[in-house]
């Protein structure tokens, strides 16, 4: 392809672009959507056999704008015949000697073109209507130490230079190019005048007495790539941008063997899965436990302190008692039934008796209520406490996950859980052994 100099410093103005775009198998001459009733040159009344590839080039500005876009189309001819294709082109160009004329059935050569061919190889290239749109945006930039230059202003200059290339998908042209096809962008540098060249992510080598730096851009995705260098009187021959199908580039490996050792490592991933939530949920479930064993204790305590509150007054109630009956039995020692008249000395004992035993009622009222409901509490903190499901399997995978973990605390963290929830379910049971007893236990008043 040839170059043409953008100013007198030599910095080359001239980008390329390229779309190859193959066509697959022998196909007939004559488009399947062309016109009705078309038919081949005089004289020629059979079809050529070929195989077509189109490759779209573009020539762009140094800053990246597109100043003209064409297509070769090459066909590899099989067998001798009219070869007739169509496409809008402004203009179409023999490359191979072959006369164009236009399509049968067409007025001009505007929508297709007929040429008789031998066997071998026949191209001709059509230049693209203005309103054709790449599938990329391309810009670049450039600076000389580190200052902003137009390709006008840098050529010719020297010191720390920098070039940026950006490409970015079209959102007017057709995004399947885009999506499917990967661009290698290649800069050619003289080796003389380009030194320290740096570019990440890019590759750098020598081509001959040029250097070369090469980005690659794969499908689906923008691209925006900087080379840097010390350059003595600025020049750059040009940039070539390849655009290929991604499928006719990279090779993809045969996994075939590799499909039942991906099957069994996901059935172990899902395995280990379901093993982590079940240590999860059996963690949760043990540090609820431990919350209601505290919650249970603590109310039990309570209980308690309000059943040791009430014993002094059991014990006044019960001296009182004593008292009244001492107070009645000498009462009675001394008294003498012989006359009727006596039996009077027995009612202010009997009222005594009397006060005594209402006095001891409420009192062990109140000592029942409060052991009702230290009792009622501590029935409810530890049926709160769940009934044992972790195994001393899982309470173990527990304990080694919380090793790997790294951290200390979280191994610390989940022996004092262990510890815990073995107390809760020993308490648990103790309590179920005990609670009818304990539920059965007598009133003062019975």
């Amino acid at each position: 392809m040839s170059k043409t100099l953008f100013s007198r410093a030599g910095l080359a103005g001239l980008l390329a672009l390229a779309l190859a775009l193959t066509g697959l198998g022998p196909a007939l001459a004559r488009s399947a959507d062309a016109p009705a009733g078309s038919s081949g040159a005089a004289g020629v009344s059979e079809p050529a056999a070929f195989e077509k590839t189109e490759v779209v080039y573009a020539n762009l500005s140094p800053e990246g704008a597109p100043e003209g876009i064409y297509v070769v189309n090459r066909f590899d001819v099989s067998a001798a015949g009219v070869v007739t294709d169509w496409g809008a082109y402004g203009e179409r160009a023999s490359l191979t000697g072959q006369a164009l004329r236009p399509a049968s059935g067409s007025p001009d050569a505007s929508e297709g073109i007929e040429a008789t061919v031998e066997e071998g190889v026949f191209s001709y290239q059509g230049t693209a209507p203005a309103a054709a749109a790449l599938p990329w945006d391309v810009t670049v930039s450039y600076r000389l130490n580190g200052q902003k230059m137009t390709p006008e202003q840098i050529a010719g200059k020297s010191g720390d230079a920098e070039v940026r290339l950006t490409v970015t998908r079209n959102p007017d042209a057709d995004p399947a190019f885009a999506a499917s096809y990967m661009v290698q962008a290649t800069f050619t540098l003289d080796g003389e005048a380009w030194t320290d060249v740096r570019a990440e992510g890019a590759v750098v080598a020598m081509a001959g007495a040029d250097k070369t730096v090469a980005f690659t851009l794969l499908p689906g995705r923008d691209g925006d790539f900087t080379f840097t260098g010390r350059v003595k009187g600025f020049t750059l021959a040009g940039a070539q941008l390849a655009a290929l199908p991604y499928a006719t580039v990279v090779e993809m490996p045969d996994v075939s063997d590799l499909e039942g050792q991906m099957g069994q490592l996901a059935d172990a991933i899902s395995a280990l899965d379901e093993g982590t939530a079940s240590l999860a949920s059996g963690a949760g479930s043990l540090a609820e436990g431990g919350a209601s064993l505290r919650d249970g204790t603590r109310a039990l305590s309570e209980g308690l302190d309000a059943l040791a509150a009430s014993s002094g007054s059991l014990t006044a109630a019960s001296a009182q008692i004593a008292g009244a009956l001492d107070a009645l039995s000498a009462g009675l020692a001394g008294a003498d039934f012989s006359g009727v008249e006596e039996l009077g000395q027995l009612a202010p004992a009997l009222r005594a008796l009397a006060d005594g035993l209402d006095e001891l009622g409420a009192q062990s009222a109140a000592v029942r209520d409060g052991y009702g409901s230290a009792l009622a509490a501590l029935d409810g903190a530890l049926a709160a406490i769940p009934e044992g499901t972790l195994t001393q399997e899982q309470i173990g995978s527990l304990m080694a996950a919380a090793q790997k973990s790294g951290n200390p605390a979280d191994a610390a963290t989940a022996a004092e859980l262990a510890r815990t929830y073995e107390a809760a379910q020993r308490a648990r049971g103790t309590y179920q052994a005990v609670k009818l007893s304990l539920i059965h236990i007598p009133s003062p008043r019975d």
